[in-house]
């Protein structure tokens, strides 16, 4: 039983246990966890409002901050994984 519990363990070891993301949700996920609680509360309300059938005709002066608080995080975690914007978002 051992000797199988050991060999689970190697192989359990080889595999990880999170499959990897593709790069751009990594950037995403990364480009998101700079952002402040905020602009995160911001852009859930803008994201529910989309989901809800709700059109965004116009977005106030707060909204546009968040967007572009969003927009350079992803391009600077872009940049900081050696991708160009173009190169991320035609993946």
């Amino acid at each position: 039983m051992r000797r199988i519990q050991s060999r689970v363990k190697k192989l359990s070891s080889l595999f990880p246990a999170k499959p990897s993301t593709a790069p751009q949700e990594h950037i995403r996920e990364m480009a998101v966890k700079r952002l402040s609680d905020e602009d995160l509360m911001v852009l859930r309300r803008l994201i529910l409002s989309r989901q809800a059938g709700r059109p965004v005709l116009e977005v106030t002066e707060r909204e546009s901050r968040a967007l572009e608080a969003h927009q350079s995080a992803f391009a600077e975690e872009a940049a900081r994984a050696g991708y160009t914007l173009t190169t991320v978002r035609s993946r």
